[in-house]
This record gives structure tokens, C-alpha cells and sequence, in this order.
């Protein structure tokens, strides 16, 4: 769907950085000014910049050398995303699904076959992702955003160090980090934050990743069937283990700043003109406990009166839905391909019919 290049717009980013840099390189030698070392300085970081990180070939090199087998999930679809906002957009898109990997499980397969439906996920997205990746999704422009939340989403505690790859910010910076700031109780959210604000100034440091694991790739680091018999070792740990620190990364505590960041986004999305569809998330009923269900009501009670209290936004309860059984998940939140579609058909066909 989105695989198009934009060329006009690549190439006018290209002149644009061409002009910029030849004009200030023509004056610098022709006024020779006191400062003209630093100023050349300058011009050659922009340049670089622009060779490394501006431009869409430069993704689609650091994709075809990198992934799968030298990136992992999240840092992978960074670089996808990157890649896509010099891509054209879909033209009339009706929706939107967004979310983490659980959101891949259940829409993948419906989006091949249907050009009305996009994907735009993170592995471990958080509602505080919505904020920072907003740029992603607008310039996707959907009719409508698709949500896919439970307490497994709203219950968990501020935990910024996935958030770190996050797309520059800009000015939007002098509004979101301030919001941040109040879940540094922790040291790694302080170290996260520090990333995310050393990354506005210095994509370099943002996305040194790539240079870090080109040159494994180059020097014989850890090899792709290495990585790769890892990330199967990962998928394969029992599923009492994940289930048991699944219970434990869920909190009432968690819920409230959650929500703040959900609210948020929906406020943005009220400006852009996006309808929002709320779907009740489910997970692996094997997880379920006393204290899982308490969390359950309490979500549910805040995203109901959320849904109330905007006019672009729907609430869909899971009772509304397929039910997933414990035999539809191969872990804790991720249905197999076809217990997935079937939801997409049947979710999609649902919410036209109420349209």
C-alpha cells in the first residue's frame, strides 16, 4: 500500500540541503569571516545529517543491510517508519490500526487483503508512544484510529526506555518532556529521558544503533543466526514464566498517567479530524486473576467515561466481540494468524454497520 516513493519531495529535500549548504560554503569563502572554521563545521554536520538520516535512500540502505538480523523488533520498525514518511501516503485511508505487537497479531492479515486498514505499530507501545509518534500517524491522515486497550496497556508502570527512538519532537519538545518529567522516580526513566532529550539535539546519538551494529556486521560481531537463535529462544520461554511477569508489570498505580497521555492523544486527534474507535483489549485468559479483574473494572470504568466524554471517540466493550480462548494465543497477548483475522472481518464489519 505504501510503496511508493515520494521522489518529488525526496529530491526537493535533497536541492534544498544542496542550496543551503553551497551558499553558505560560497559565502564563507568569499567573506572569509573570523568565525568561518565553525561555520564550516556547521555546514559539514548538516550535510552529514542530511546524507545519514534526511533522505530515503539512506533508510532503505540501513534497512536492506540491518534487518532482520542485525536490528531488533523495535528498532526495525523505527527504521521502517523512517523509511515510510518519505513514502506516499495512502490516499483515503478509512482506518487506522495503532498499537504494539499485539496489534500486528490481530490486523495483519486483514490489512494484505484490504487497502482500507493500515498498521502502524511498536513492539511494547505504550500510551505515552501515541504522543511521540504522532507524526507517523498524521501523516497517514485516517478517517479513523483503531485502539486496541485493557488493563495489559493502561496498568503499567512509566517504563520511557522503549521510548527512547521516538521521532524528533521539535518544538512540540517544550510541551511533552515537561509531562515526562514527572515519572523520573525511577533511574532508568531518567536515563531514558536524558536519551530522548540528547536525541532532539544530536540524531547521531538517537540512531547509533545503525553505526554500532553496522559495524559488528563489518568487524564479525554476533552473527544473524546467532541473533536469530536468540530471538527464537526468547519466543519459546514458558509460558508460566511470561504469564507470571506479565501479573507483575500491572498495577493500579500505573493507570492514571496512562490515561492522562490516552487523553492526550485524543485531544489530538479531535484536531486532526480523526474518529477514534476504543476496542476492549484481551489477553491470554491462562493470566487472569482476582487482582487482573479489579484492574479489568477499573479500566473499563475509566475508558467508558472517557468515551462519554468525547464525541469523536467510541467504546467497544470485548463482550461486543470474538472472545479469544486460551487455545487461540501462542503467549500472553498474541493470537495465532487465524483467530486474529477472523476478529478484524468480524470487529471491521461491526463498527461499519454502526456508521
Amino acid at each position: 500500500m505504501m510503496d511508493s516513493l515520494d521522489e518529488i519531495s525526496a529530491l526537493s529535500g535533497l536541492a534544498k540541503s544542496a542550496v543551503i549548504v553551497g551558499l553558505g560554503w560560497y559565502l564563507l569563502k568569499r567573506y572569509r569571516p573570523r568565525w568561518a572554521g565553525l561555520a564550516a563545521a556547521v555546514l559539514v554536520v548538516i550535510a552529514a545529517r542530511f546524507l545519514l538520516f534526511g533522505n530515503p535512500w539512506a533508510w532503505m540502505f540501513y534497512e536492506r543491510q540491518l534487518a532482520p538480523d542485525y536490528l531488533d523488533w523495535r528498532q526495525i520498525n523505527i527504521v521502517e517508519h523512517e523509511k515510510n514518511r518519505f513514502l506516499d501516503p495512502p490516499g483515503d485511508l478509512e482506518y487506522l490500526a495503532v498499537g504494539s505487537s499485539q496489534i500486528k497479531s490481530l490486523f495483519a492479515l486483514y490489512a494484505e487483503r484490504h487497502e482500507d486498514l493500515a498498521l502502524c505499530w511498536l513492539p511494547a507501545l505504550r500510551p505515552v508512544d501515541y504522543i511521540l509518534i504522532q507524526d507517523y500517524i498524521k501523516r497517514l491522515e485516517p478517517g479513523t484510529v483503531l485502539l486496541h486497550l485493557s488493563e495489559l496497556d493502561m496498568a503499567r508502570r512509566q517504563n520511557l526506555s522503549a521510548s527512547t527512538l521516538a521521532p524528533s519532537q521539535g518544538f512540540r519538545s517544550f510541551q511533552i518532556y515537561p509531562q515526562l518529567a514527572e515519572f523520573l522516580d525511577g533511574e532508568e526513566n531518567r536515563f531514558a529521558v536524558r536519551d530522548l532529550l540528547v536525541g532532539e539535539l544530536l540524531p547521531e546519538y538517537k540512531y547509533r544503533f545503525l553505526f554500532r551494529r553496522m559495524l559488528d556486521k563489518l568487524i564479525g560481531g554476533e552473527s544473524s543466526e546467532s541473533i536469530r537463535r536468540r530471538r527464537a529462544g526468547d519466543q519459546t520461554i514458558e509460558i508460566a514464566v511470561k504469564i507470571d511477569e506479565f501479573r507483575r508489570n500491572l498495577c493500579q498505580e500505573g493507570i492514571e498517567s496512562n490515561i492522562l497521555f490516552l487523553i492526550d492523544f485524543l485531544e489530538l486527534c479531535r484536531q486532526e479530524e480523526m474518529e477514534v474507535v476504543i476496542v476492549e483489549g484481551q489477553y491470554n485468559p491462562l493470566a487472569r486473576t482476582d487482582r487482573l479483574q479489579s484492574l479489568n473494572r477499573i479500566v473499563l470504568e475509566r475508558l467508558n467515561s472517557i468515551a462519554d466524554r468525547f464525541d469523536h471517540v467510541t467504546f467497544i466493550p470485548k463482550s461486543r466481540t470474538i472472545l479469544f480462548g486460551k487455545d487461540d494465543y501462542i503467549d500472553v497477548s498474541h493470537v495465532r494468524k487465524r483467530a486474529g483475522d477472523l476478529y478484524a472481518e468480524s470487529l471491521l464489519r461491526d463498527i461499519r454497520s454502526e456508521r
